[in-house]
């Protein structure tokens, strides 16, 4: 299914979710087997991490590819910040920081988006504060 993909999308980033889905159901794989082989064999494709808090903590496995950070949810369910979202994003890593619409939308956030936005085009790298 991957090799599909991977032939298909030639200039257009394709990520996999790397989580439960994928995981649940293959004995002995893990996020780390599941990382490492598919940068090995499709090195195209980069993941996403739908689990983004601001306490967040990834495998150092997932520097070995571009990545998505996403939050587990909208910061009204959280009780986190955007700011600390997008912060939390970069110091994972995140080539690309997804935000919830309903967080967009909201006012209060727009210096939030604004430093976000101010952030491309910088070096990525993961921190230790991300590293578990």
């Amino acid at each position: 299914m991957l090799g599909y993909y991977a032939s298909s999308f030639h200039s257009t980033p394709l990520f996999m979710q790397a989580g439960e889905p994928y995981l649940a159901k293959q004995k002995g794989y893990t996020e780390e087997t599941l990382l490492s082989n598919v940068q090995k064999d499709y090195p195209q494709i980069g993941f996403q991490d739908d689990g983004l808090t601001q306490m967040r903590k990834l495998n150092p496995t997932w520097q070995i590819t571009p990545h998505v950070e996403e939050p587990l949810h909208d910061t009204k369910t959280t009780g986190d910040t955007v700011l600390g979202d997008i912060k939390q994003g970069l110091a994972c890593g995140g080539e690309y920081i997804f935000v919830f619409a309903s967080d967009v939308a909201n006012p209060q956030n727009q210096s939030a988006l604004q430093w976000g936005a101010s952030q491309v085009g910088k070096p990525i790298s993961m921190s230790s504060t991300c590293i578990k």
